[in-house]
């Protein structure tokens, strides 16, 4: 009925509405006297009603009242002057109250209609703009109802009515149904989200769209659907850099490791060939260096290079040492770490201590085939974490060997710089090396 009386022509201006007054009243008149003069007898002064409703749906509620009153003055004033003639003055009264109730509500109707028709159009230019079309689901018609926007998504002519879901799927690739189906059943009981890529019509393009839907309280569902062709297309060129960019990555962390073990093979070489002193220093640094290449395997093995589970990547690395370093030995190594996890930057020179102190426990620590244990722990004390190294060996040897070397200390005090963090040795009861360093990076 609105959308109906939307499409009436509307009287836009005051004189004009004044006309289609005017038109109207000399209308109600003429058919009400032409109707009295074909029928003799007949007394039907509601025929001037319908004439009073389309001035005032044609010219809102100024043209319907001004109608009523144009008909008083040329007739129902005459009416109530004379007291006579066709309408008596009670009956007089009744009409023209009921020509104005009937003005106003026509005039209501129009307003309604209007605004009904403005909110319509407001929402078309919002659909379009926001490339989206809004759908209803009838539960009592078992039947989808789509805005002239969803249905152009769909790359199909507008459908007036309602339209099966089985006519629907029509429209939907076939490899989507299943997700589709799904989303409507949960649909029932919850707000539900999921993409589908609508069959192209001839000659039209392919598109992935979004189905956002929730239950009414009312029964049935609402919801819209949203053109995410472009951030579809958008997300697959995301994940396609992402995958040259691991790859790339897995590429180059091979090419490191293998370019340490190349270092350290020369230097193994090297050493075959060097004085003893010499010797020493260059398989130290071999080590080392072998050390490095295990750390970054343990780095590339955490996936995200910007962040390290610490407890993991020091469990990776001593069974790395247990495995190469250890051997056959009757040393065991034992790890204590909390879960913690960090910035990517520090973990290396953290993994670089470890190896020094680890090493240099095992070097000095059990001589001549002697047993013991090496404990790695990663506690935390308050805002900071430390990082240790213990041992049940020989004692002030191990300590005093690695202050004697230089150079082990030198680094333990470099990495111990590099994560803002404090180097402690300790020889009672036993010997251990602790690097106690903040949480959290200072800025």
């Amino acid at each position: 009925m609105i959308r109906l009386v939307s499409r009436l022509p509307r009287a836009g201006g005051v004189l004009s509405g004044q006309l289609v007054a005017l038109a109207c009243a000399l209308l109600a008149l003429v058919g009400w006297r032409g109707a009295e003069a074909f029928w003799p007898g007949l007394h039907a002064p509601a025929l001037l009603l319908p004439p009073i409703a389309l001035a005032g749906l044609v010219a809102g509620r100024s043209g319907g009242v001004g109608c009523v009153l144009l008909l008083a003055l040329l007739t129902l004033g005459a009416e109530l002057s004379s007291g006579g003639g066709a309408l008596k003055a009670g009956e007089a009264l009744l009409l023209l109250a009921v020509g104005l109730l009937v003005a106003w509500l026509a005039g209501e109707l129009r307003h309604a209609a209007e605004n009904a028709r403005r909110l319509e159009r407001a929402s078309e230019c919002l659909e379009r703009l926001a490339e989206a079309g809004s759908w209803r689901w009838d539960a009592a018609g078992q039947g989808l109802l789509l805005s002239g926007h969803a249905w152009r998504l769909l790359g199909r002519d507008p459908h007036a009515g309602l339209v099966s879901l089985g006519h629907f799927h029509t429209f939907i690739h076939p490899e989507d149904l299943e997700a589709l189906r799904q989303a409507g059943r949960k649909l029932e009981q919850e707000p539900v989200e999921v993409a589908f890529r609508p069959l192209p019509a001839a000659g039209g393009e392919r598109r992935v769209l979004l189905l956002r839907g929730e239950p009414l309280p009312s029964g049935g569902a609402a919801g819209v659907l949203v053109d995410v062709t472009g951030r579809h297309a958008a997300e697959q060129d995301r994940q396609e850099a992402l995958t040259r960019q691991e790859r790339l990555y897995r590429d180059l962390a091979h090419r490191v490791r293998n370019d340490f073990q190349l270092v350290s093979s020369l230097l193994r070489l090297q050493a075959r060939r060097a004085p003893q002193e010499v010797r020493t220093a260059l398989e130290l640094a071999g080590q080392r260096i072998q050390s490095m290449a295990a750390l970054h395997e343990a780095l590339h093995r955490e996936g995200d290079v910007g962040t390290v589970s610490l407890d993991r990547y020091l469990e990776f690395f001593i069974r790395w040492i247990t495995r190469h370093w250890v051997g056959r030995r009757p040393v065991a190594l034992h790890l204590d770490a909390i879960p913690v996890t960090l910035d990517g930057k520090r973990a290396l020179p953290l993994g670089m201590a470890v190896a020094e102190m680890v090493g240099n426990a095992l070097k000095h620590a059990f001589p001549d085939g002697r047993r013991g244990n090496i404990h790695v722990a990663l506690l935390r004390e308050g805002a900071e974490l430390v990082l240790s190294v213990e041992d049940d060996g020989a004692g002030m040897e191990a300590l005093a060997a690695m202050r004697s070397s230089g150079f082990g200390m030198t680094l333990l005090q470099s990495c111990a710089r590099q994560v803002e963090g404090e180097l402690l040795t300790e020889h009672r009861p036993r010997t251990r090396f602790s690097l106690r360093f903040p949480e959290v990076a200072p800025d």
